[in-house]
């Protein structure tokens, strides 16, 4: 399906205050038009466009921080947010802009904010970007993984991201600092990396071999209504969609694991604090009879996640 914000989707929301489009790839025409009581916005570096006046009239965002990936913005997208003060951009170089983007906003008092690395240069000559008087220099190293904005990063940060995932309600939440991959999509890999991150947990143990398993980064297999997986370097988390009713089994003693429901579907999030495990063929869960798993990202010892694995390994189950 598209991963687009449509057209006029939440023109004139009046009362609407907060929301996501995590994941999105393109916000439309219009698509917040009027929405006068959201008073901030993040846009995740998932989005390449903006649409014209996709922002238009929301007279009191006071900031707004526009992803890495985002190219071009169309006319009048910020025209009329006359009490923006802040815009944080995290493209290095301008992004292309349509007529009147930034109408009505005072570019004489509102801050812009660059990366220390971007192209200052290009944005001090380039139409509107350079009409703005003050231009800050930001470094967002340190504040990756503060996902409520705190100073400090902790293991409120880790609650803060997985009650985004799970729909929940989260603290000041600040989509970029929670990004830790900034791919543009927050899920269990960040809540992974966040967690390494506050623990310092080592890199990736040495890959082991195990006798008639594929030498693939991720395997698994469920037989007799048992979930095994084996991973080179073993694992720190998981998102896993199942049907069924779900058992924890010994080897995730270590695992914080939370059963939520998305978009209908029954899901297991999990992540740890401590040890990687399932450098070895190691059962993690049962399901009742006729039980099935799909729709899976495991996060690797290193920090990455591994590839949606749709077929049944060899060997896993011996």
């Amino acid at each position: 399906g598209s991963n687009s914000i449509g057209s006029s989707a939440f023109q004139s929301c009046s009362r609407l205050t907060n929301v996501s489009i995590n994941g999105a790839t393109s916000i439309g025409n219009n698509s917040f038009d009027g929405c006068s009581s959201l008073t901030s916005f993040d846009i995740p570096s998932s989005v390449t466009t903006i649409g014209d006046a996709a922002f238009q009239n929301c007279s009191k965002m006071d900031s707004v921080s526009i992803g890495a990936k985002v190219a071009s913005i169309g006319a009048s997208a910020f025209s009329g947010c006359t009490k923006l003060s802040k815009i944080k951009a995290f493209r290095l170089t301008p992004a292309t802009l349509g007529l009147n983007v930034f109408s009505g906003v005072n570019t004489q008092t509102c801050k812009l904010w660059l990366l220390k690395s971007a192209d200052f240069d290009a944005y001090f000559s380039a139409a509107q970007w350079g009409s703005f008087l003050y231009v800050e220099k930001m470094d967002v190293t340190s504040k990756m993984g503060d996902s409520n904005d705190d100073g400090t990063i902790s293991i409120l940060d880790v609650v803060n991201v997985v009650n985004y995932i799970l729909g929940k309600p989260a603290t000041n939440f600040n989509m970029l600092y929670s990004d830790m991959n900034t791919d543009g999509a927050i899920n269990v890999i960040d809540v992974v990396l966040i967690v390494k991150k506050i623990t310092g947990a080592p890199a990736a143990a040495p890959r082991q071999k195990v006798a008639g398993m594929k030498q693939a980064a991720c395997n698994w297999d469920l037989v007799d209504n048992t979930f095994k997986v084996q991973a080179d370097g073993g694992i720190r988390g998981f998102d896993i969609a199942y049907t069924g009713t779900y058992t924890a089994l010994p080897a995730l003693d270590g695992f914080t694991v939370v059963p939520y429901t998305k978009n209908g579907v029954q899901r297991l999030l999990g992540y740890t604090t401590g040890d990687a495990i399932c450098q070895q063929p190691t059962s993690l869960f049962t399901l009742s009879a006729g039980g099935t798993v799909s729709d899976m990202t495991f996060v690797l010892d290193n920090g990455d996640s591994a590839p949606t694995v749709k077929g049944i390994a060899t060997g896993i189950s011996s």
